[in-house]
């Protein structure tokens, strides 16, 4: 249940938990066009294009402890090409579905951005062919599946020269070969997967 509130410029559904919509709707009464979505709280969720009563269009997303999306909506989520940036300074470019990183995309980690993990992205997790940019100049690039270096990789220093290459596993490699790789990966405190609270 909802109660319409008319004035000149906008319209306001009042919905029956305390959450609202302000816009303009279509002839059917559903939010289309601009609007403006708020939860129960009064914590506003949406901004943007809505067709046909959903987020859908471009529009900025505004999560409950400081995640914000900005890009394509399709259905209610965010969809398409688009930007989200985390409450811990995170940032990530590129190709979205269902209101996570899916297909090629950046994320790029920490205060300067220099960390960064470029390439294939499914549900959130770095999977398929990527390159990871860590702290120390060196980069990894390969193969990583649900978000560790998994299948054939390779280690690159600051200067270009290759000092590992093998094959991964669960973000190991499984030949030492006396170097750790480990310490690398430890130090980049990279989040090898999105975790969202919508």
């Amino acid at each position: 249940m909802f109660v319409v509130v008319v004035n000149t410029k906008r319209i306001r559904y009042n919905y029956g938990d305390g959450s609202f919509y302000s816009g303009s709707v279509d002839e059917t009464g559903r939010p289309s066009g601009e609007g403006e979505f708020h939860n129960s709280t009064g914590h506003l969720t949406y901004r943007g294009n809505f067709t046909g009563g959903n987020w859908h269009g471009f529009g900025t997303w505004y999560g409950k402890h400081g995640d914000r999306y900005e890009g394509e909506f399709r259905h209610g989520q965010g969809n398409g090409r688009g930007t989200w940036y985390t409450a811990k300074n995170e940032m990530i470019v590129g190709e979205f579905k269902n209101h996570t990183v899916n297909g090629q995309a950046t994320w790029y980690y920490g205060p300067d951005k220099s960390i960064r993990l470029q390439g294939s992205f499914r549900r959130g997790h770095a999977h398929g062919y990527g390159t990871m940019h860590m702290k120390n100049g060196r980069r990894y690039q390969g193969m990583f599946k649900k978000g560790y270096a998994h299948g054939l990789g390779e280690m690159v220093d600051e200067d270009g020269d290759v000092i590992f290459k093998g094959n991964f596993k669960n973000g190991v490699p499984e030949d030492d070969l006396g170097y750790d790789m480990n310490m690398d990966f430890m130090n980049t405190e990279f989040p090898m997967a999105m975790t969202l609270t919508i």
